[in-house]
């Protein structure tokens, strides 16, 4: 089996199983009130250099709403949907086969982040692991539109939430903190409230291991520079609230 698809494969075989119907990258099952639906969406930007990237488009439809071309339906939920990132733990970010919260799998033989190595076979194992853990128990108990409505909003205030963005925000930094010109966007951030100033200090620790998640050379390279960048983007925060 190609890296490229590991994905699609591993998921016709885990929703097939589940009842799902396939076309495509479209998968359906009827649930009371409509069909619960999953598209697997891929980047524009796939090719053999920067990996063969997914991410999971979960969401539900009326009855009458299912009509036209199955692959079609997609797009008008594409602002209203949820992802793998609302089922998995921490937003997904320590999620092994996740990248910055989102299920957005690099599949080549080495990760660019971790450096890590992985054969098709790694990473049939790692994206089952995803599936069977996460993705059908939360599938199987959905049998009707008007619960995954509700599970559905309940999910979204949790992704909404302060302790989400300091995710978020550890996550970027880790991308962004070794060059002292981003600081003044940072410390706008927690001025105008995108984050908090009391949960990112309270959640400290999440900066060593968004660290651990990258390459040594990485840590070796940029972790003193970055932890100094966190530090004065949090006493320059102070001084402006």
């Amino acid at each position: 089996m190609e890296l490229k698809d590991v994905v699609n494969k591993t998921l016709k075989t885990a929703l097939k199983a589940n009842g799902f119907k396939t076309r495509g990258a479209d998968f359906w099952k009827e649930i009371e009130g409509g069909y619960l639906m999953i598209h697997l969406k891929r980047s524009i930007y796939n090719n053999g250099a920067n990996g063969f990237n997914s991410e999971l488009s979960i969401f539900a439809v009326n009855n009458y709403d299912m009509t036209g071309d199955v692959s079609h339906i997609w797009m008008d939920y594409q602002v209203d949907h949820l992802t793998l990132r609302d089922l998995v733990p921490e937003y997904g970010y320590f999620t092994e086969g996740m990248t910055n919260g989102y299920f957005d799998l690099n599949l080549n033989s080495k990760c660019s982040m971790s450096g890590k190595e992985y054969t098709s076979t790694d990473w049939i194992v790692i994206v089952n692991s995803i599936f069977d853990t996460y993705l059908v128990p939360f599938l199987n108990k959905i049998d009707s539109l008007s619960l995954f409505e509700s599970i559905k909003r309940d999910l979204e205030l949790i992704r909404q939430s302060e302790k989400s963005s300091i995710y978020s925000f550890y996550s970027s930094v880790m991308r962004s903190g070794m060059f002292k010109e981003n600081i003044p966007g940072y410390v706008q951030s927690f001025k105008s409230g995108v984050y908090s100033l009391e949960e990112a200090k309270k959640n400290i620790d999440l900066l060593d291991r968004f660290m651990d998640l990258y390459s040594e050379h990485f840590r070796k390279a940029y972790a003193s520079s970055i932890k100094d960048f966190v530090n004065e983007v949090f006493r320059l925060a102070e001084e402006s609230s």
